[in-house]
Parts: structure tokens; sequence; C-alpha cells
């Protein structure tokens, strides 16, 4: 049981985003997910501002699409003078599709061989796919862990090779399970 100053400060919290309207549990889950994702964006956008301004070499803002070309290990990714038109197809496809697993899943691997921006793509296409699980009624919400990278990583490799999914749906409906349990604790 959590109590003390933890406790205050956590009901403290519950109290602000039920003042702004959120008192569904999934939603302030989401929304405190959301801004710790876009916390550590900040962080990491900061600390190398101030590393480029120690070196003297120029700096791209976490954000921007790519300037230089770069790789996924072994794997090209697309050019920065494709990036935008990619992009564009990319979400008009995605537009089109039903959304559920597989859908994501393809989603996911597509925009990673894109590789739209020059770092925070993983975890950017990560976030995404939080955020379009929680809008989706026919998926439950996930997120891949750490832990799992190299699951994730052979998903991903799976599709370049193959043009197949399985891999990556098998650790998304794994890390559905796991998120869930998860947050049953702040459920009951």
């Amino acid at each position: 049981m959590i109590t003390g100053e933890l406790k205050n400060k956590i009901d403290a919290l519950w109290d602000m985003f039920a003042a702004g309207g959120l008192v569904n549990p999934l939603e302030v889950i989401e929304q405190i997910t959301y801004l710790m994702f876009i916390r550590d964006l900040d962080d990491t956008d900061n600390v190398r501002a101030k590393e480029s301004v120690m070196l003297g070499i120029p700096y791209q803002s976490i954000g921007d699409y790519k300037e230089r070309p770069n790789m996924i290990g072994m794997y090209k990714t697309a050019l920065p003078k494709d990036v935008a038109e990619k992009m564009r197809e990319l979400l008009q496809w995605y537009s089109k599709q039903e959304k559920n697993l597989t859908t994501l899943a393809e989603f996911h691997v597509r925009y990673e061989i894109i590789h739209p921006f020059q770092d925070g793509n993983g975890r950017t296409g990560r976030m995404i796919l939080f955020r379009e699980a929680l809008k989706s009624a026919d998926v439950d919400p996930f997120i891949i862990q750490d832990d799992n990278r190299s699951s994730y990583i052979e998903g991903l490799k799976e599709y370049r090779e193959e043009q197949k999914t399985d891999k990556l749906v098998s650790l998304m409906q794994q890390e559905t399970v796991d998120y869930y349990q998860q947050c049953s604790y702040f459920m009951e």
C-alpha cells in the first residue's frame, strides 16, 4: 500500500486530472505516459543541443525530418529527400485501413523503414503505436518494453525480409497482457 508523501503526490496528481475532466483511469494513464514520453524527448533534445554547442557542430532538433541518410543496423532507410513523400504515402495508406493489431504492426514497420528523423524514431514509433491502440475500440493498449528488444528487432527484420508481421503481432499481443497486468494495480 502506498502511504505518506508519495500517496499525497499521487492523490494530488489524480485531483489535477479530475479537475481537468479526466476521471477514467485509462485516460489518466494515457496522459501520464504521453507526458513522460514528451519530457524524455525534451530532456534528450536539450542535452544534445548543449553537446552540439560544446563540440561546435550544428544541431538538428528532435522533430525535424532528417537531413542526413541513416541506417538501422545493416538496413538502409529512406533518403532525406524522399522522407516527406514517403510519410505522406504511409499516412494515406493508414487512413484507409481497418485499425487492428496487424495494421498497427505494418504501419509501425513501414514507419521504421522510412526512419523519418535523425534520431528518436523507435521511441516515437512506439509512442504512436500506444496512442493508436488507445484510440481504437478494437485494439487494447500496450507498450513494447525494453526487455523485449530482441523480439521487437526480430519482428522488424521479419517484415523487411518476408513482408510478414507475425512476430511483431505476437509480441504486441504479449505486451498487451503485460500492460494490462501493470495497469490493473491502479484500477483496484
